[in-house]
């Protein structure tokens, strides 16, 4: 039995297929209606009564590649992020995030990529400049050994490199640590530029 698509999953669907390229270069991928319609009976296995999706009209749009994460478009016209188990409806079944649009989950998937990359290029600047070489003046936390603590005001949660702070890493763009100015004012000083700016 055919039944119609409605129009906000359509329009989501379309929206995911024009950011092809942006999906692409964040390790995820539109999804086709042959794959749609398989991710779409895996999550419907997946989900036991009450949970919120059960009874609402989905479709998967993107996929995570490697992964069991999915984006679902949903009839109000948001996405709901799903990581599928391929296995029997379990206790409250899958967790679900919401974002309101494609655009919403282009930007929090360049800010993970971005969280990720900050902590390369902490490792990567901590090797060229050795243990011992700059150390937080609050906690002690070794910035040459990629050591921060969330819950120190100097640190912050970086060691020696941070996402954008202005637009939390949507743009992409990273900041080196000033480790002299941070220790002598007893701040999180970072130097960089917001890509959005």
């Amino acid at each position: 039995m055919f039944r119609k698509t409605p129009p906000a999953i359509a329009a989501t669907r379309r929206a995911t297929g024009a950011a092809w390229d942006q999906l692409a270069a964040l390790g995820w991928a539109p999804v086709g209606r042959l794959g749609a319609g398989r991710l779409n009976r895996a999550l419907a296995r997946e989900l036991p009564a009450g949970h919120p999706l059960a009874g609402t009209a989905f479709s998967a749009v993107a996929r995570a590649e490697g992964q069991d994460d999915v984006a679902f478009a949903l009839a109000d016209g948001r996405l709901a992020l799903v990581h599928l188990t391929y296995g029997p409806p379990t206790g409250t079944g899958p967790s679900v995030a919401y974002l309101p649009d494609v655009d919403a989950l282009l930007g929090d998937l360049a800010m993970e990529g971005t969280h990720v990359a900050a902590l390369l290029r902490s490792e990567e600047l901590a090797e060229a400049m050795g243990p011992g070489r700059a150390v937080c003046p609050a906690c002690g936390s070794d910035w040459g050994m990629a050591e921060a603590r969330d819950d120190c005001p100097v640190c912050d949660g970086w060691a020696l490199a941070r996402p954008c702070p202005v637009c939390e890493g949507r743009c992409g763009a990273l900041w080196d640590r000033a480790v002299t100015d941070s220790a002598d004012t007893g701040a999180p000083v970072f130097l960089g530029r917001c890509a959005r700016s």
